[in-house]
């Protein structure tokens, strides 16, 4: 999502994330570079997510692909097998949505009204 709107979202929820605010703005700003998400048990000790967005073909964030598991089985060889797995599953979604003519059904109905 556009970086105002991230930055819009953090605020809003920066009741929530409490110490861990400026660590996920870090967290945010590494996505952005790499193209994928790392939780490496930020919340629950322990507990790994990896996460990938899928994006409508004009960029605009349409959902995500992501996994989670114990850190045992995201050690650093197997993350990377999983992102370019997450990688390539998010792909293959982009192309059905941009066959899709790049609107989503909510938005159709809004401009046909």
């Amino acid at each position: 999502m556009p970086q105002t709107e991230a930055d819009a979202l953090q605020r809003r929820v920066a009741h929530l994330t409490g110490d861990l605010a400026e660590t996920l703005a870090l967290d945010q700003a590494a996505t952005r570079r790499q193209g994928y998400a790392v939780n490496p048990g930020r919340i629950v000790p322990g507990s790994w997510g990896l996460g990938v967005a899928i994006l409508w073909p004009d960029g605009r964030p349409a959902g995500a692909l992501s996994i989670a598991a114990i850190e045992d089985r995201m050690r650093p060889e197997r993350r990377s097998d999983l992102i370019a797995a997450l990688q390539r599953e998010a792909r293959l979604v982009e192309e059905h949505l941009a066959a899709l003519g790049g609107i989503p059904k909510s938005e159709r109905k809004r401009n046909t009204a």
